[in-house]
């Protein structure tokens, strides 16, 4: 894997990746993570509706952080619960696991969600590094929470002036945006630069996303 889920500190750090992570993903956040005891709830996400005024699809989400141990999520350490859906006001599971799970959880969950007409989705460490890896919309997440990776991935070595007009008191961004192949590169800017480079990336409706990379302050 291009991708080290062993990057992450502890369970919180992981459920706040998953929230950014399925933000990014264009679903609201309407119940964020909390320290301590949850109910059995560490998010509650929500799919936008197409038709207007009408709630979207809800999501009750799991997560569980085992990659330094590296052990597989099986049904001792998660499951679908019914009572749960109602409890927080959600429609269906959603997991996410920093690394593999067994086929016994799927079984059960499976088998939970087709008692009760539920959906449900499951994404290992693999299925997230897909994800990430998919958009230039994700790497900044993968620079914020993977930085190790991050610099395996992608090599900030064009750090240089974009233009003569640059100081070293200037801030920088890396913009990332992803080509005919479908190939997710980089390229550093500056202050002077940044904001034309990105009107025409929009004019021309380029996928990318930005990430401060030094501030002006701190120089």
């Amino acid at each position: 894997m291009l991708i080290d889920f062993k990057e992450i500190a502890d369970d919180h750090a992981f459920e706040n990746f998953c929230m950014q992570l399925i933000n990014s993903m264009g679903l609201t956040i309407p119940v964020a993570p909390a320290i301590g005891p949850d109910g059995g709830r560490d998010i509650v996400c929500e799919q936008p509706s197409h038709f207007d005024h009408v709630n979207g699809y809800r999501w009750l989400v799991s997560c569980k952080h085992f990659a330094k141990s590296g052990k597989s999520v099986g049904v001792n350490h998660d499951a679908a619960i019914p009572h749960k859906l109602a409890e927080h006001g959600c429609n269906g599971f959603m997991f996410f696991f920093s690394t593999a799970y067994t086929e016994g959880f799927r079984t059960s969950v499976a088998k939970v969600c087709n008692q009760i007409r539920s959906q449900y989705k499951i994404f290992n460490s693999y299925d997230i590094e897909n994800i990430l890896l998919s958009s230039p919309r994700y790497y900044p997440l993968i620079r914020q929470y993977f930085p190790i990776s991050h610099g395996k991935i992608i090599t900030l070595q064009n750090t240089q002036p974009c233009c003569e007009q640059v100081t070293p008191l200037d801030a920088l961004y890396v913009v990332y945006t992803k080509d005919n192949l479908n190939v997710v590169s980089e390229t550093v800017l500056g202050e002077c630069c940044i904001h034309s480079y990105l009107e025409h990336l929009q004019d021309n409706s380029f996928e990318y996303s930005v990430s401060r990379i030094r501030s002006s302050t701190e120089w």
